[in-house]
């Protein structure tokens, strides 16, 4: 068997990887839950983000995406703008993982590709919500993307092992980068408002469509060249930040944090293939990674860029639940 036939078939996980990780996994704080609610409704656990229970929390700026029958109409009149009320959000918090399997992902240097990390980080988080009776949902950006409902069973752990550890050849070169837009849509359509949602990519698969050049730059931009993405300029991913408590974990190669020191490399950047990276290219490939912590930043999206050979993710389970 060749090592392209290996890569198609081999799961993206072993057996014992996922056996350490379920052991290994960090409880989340244990989910709150009042008598007599029924599943993925209001809850008891009280939530930074703004919701609607009877507690009260301020008047301010009616925004894309709030209920109607939460306009003040004393207050718009006061204001001169339309105002709504808001609440402070008490849910019984779910957790959704929206992984990238795209091509990109399916890159790595140092013995484990990205989107290996990212089924790891996954499952840990998956494992500790589930021990502590959260549900979790995961939607699988493959072609076509995999939805799988939320749960809190082990039946539901059972399935998420299925569909991280599903082999991950490399793609077809035809095809095309992760369509952020559509799954932030599909995340405001389909998940509990209020909860958790882990967004793991590598993120470049972000079209900057005003100001990505289709060709290797001449000069890096300047501070004042705005990249404006799909994670800021359409309405799905301002109600997905509005919404839910959302945590952009962005996976890199070390190869992509630095210039490996070596000859006859084929690199593909913007379109253009070539044998080397100016150092304005890299410069301007840098820039970008800048705006995009600026662009979750702008949308109060918590990000943190994390190594594809990391092996410590206890500091995520503090990140992602004490938000």
């Amino acid at each position: 068997m060749t090592v392209l036939q290996d890569l198609r078939t081999a799961p993206v996980l072993s057996d014992s990887e996922i056996e350490a990780l379920l052991h290994s996994a960090s409880p989340a704080p244990p989910a709150l839950r009042a008598k007599n609610l029924p599943p993925r409704r209001l809850g008891d656990t009280p939530s930074r983000r703004m919701g609607t229970s009877t507690d009260f929390a301020d008047i301010r700026a009616y925004a894309p995406g709030d209920e109607p029958r939460l306009i003040d109409w004393r207050a718009s009149a006061r204001y001169g703008q339309t105002m709504a009320r808001s609440y402070h959000a008490e849910l019984n918090q779910a957790l959704y993982l929206v992984i990238d399997r795209g091509p990109s992902m399916r890159f790595g240097t140092h013995g484990r590709l990205k989107v290996a990390q990212a089924a790891r980080i996954a499952l840990w988080l998956a494992a500790g919500a589930i021990q502590a009776g959260h549900e979790v949902g995961l939607l699988s950006l493959d072609e076509p993307p995999q939805w799988l409902p939320p749960a809190r069973t082990k039946r539901q752990l059972i399935s998420l092992v299925k569909r991280l550890k599903q082999p991950c050849p490399p793609a077809k070169e035809e095809r095309a980068e992760t369509t952020w837009q559509h799954c932030f849509h599909f995340i405001t359509r389909h998940a509990s408002r209020g909860s958790k949602v882990v967004l793991l990519s590598d993120f470049i698969g972000l079209s900057l469509p005003q100001t990505t050049p289709r060709k290797a730059p001449e000069s890096p931009p300047t501070a004042g060249e705005q990249y404006e993405s799909e994670i800021t300029n359409t309405r799905a991913a301002r109600l997905l930040a509005h919404q839910f408590n959302a945590t952009a974990l962005q996976l890199r190669d070390a190869s992509e944090l630095a210039l490996p020191r070596c000859r006859g490399l084929r690199l593909s950047w913007g379109g253009q293939q070539s044998s080397e990276l100016s150092s304005s290219q890299w410069q301007h490939l840098q820039a970008r990674q800048v705006q995009l912590e600026q662009a979750f930043r702008r949308l109060n999206i918590t990000h943190r860029v994390i190594t594809s050979d990391a092996d410590a993710f206890a500091e995520l389970t503090t990140l992602i639940w004490q938000q």
